[in-house]
């Protein structure tokens, strides 16, 4: 080895950019609640745009990666919410009531 410097530099940029390649990217959006199904564990969304993703309001049904974390939710309230993107589904990954009392 010419430059064992040169080569843990290179190794670890290497290295970051696959772990850059492979992070997931999270979205954040906001809507309200009109069904939700506990025993599958999903929600179905009424939700504004999406910017990120190029996606108008509307609604969708929702998995949730965490099932129990559908135990508090309602009809009809609003909430905020994070997705990831799972193989070629869109998941739920964190979920919460937004509070309207101003």
């Amino acid at each position: 080895m010419k430059n064992p410097i040169r080569s843990l530099i290179v190794f670890g940029l290497v290295a970051t950019l696959a772990v850059t390649a492979h992070a997931a990217e999270i979205y954040t959006a906001s809507g309200r609640i009109n069904r939700v199904d506990r025993e599958r564990g999903e929600v179905n969304v009424t939700h504004g745009p999406i910017a990120e993703l190029g996606w108008p309001g509307m609604t969708m049904t929702f998995p949730v990666a965490d099932k129990t974390a559908t135990r508090s939710l309602k009809a009809g309230e609003a909430v905020r919410f994070w997705l990831e993107k799972r193989d070629a589904h869109y998941v739920i990954i964190k979920i919460e009531p937004v509070n309207t009392a101003k």
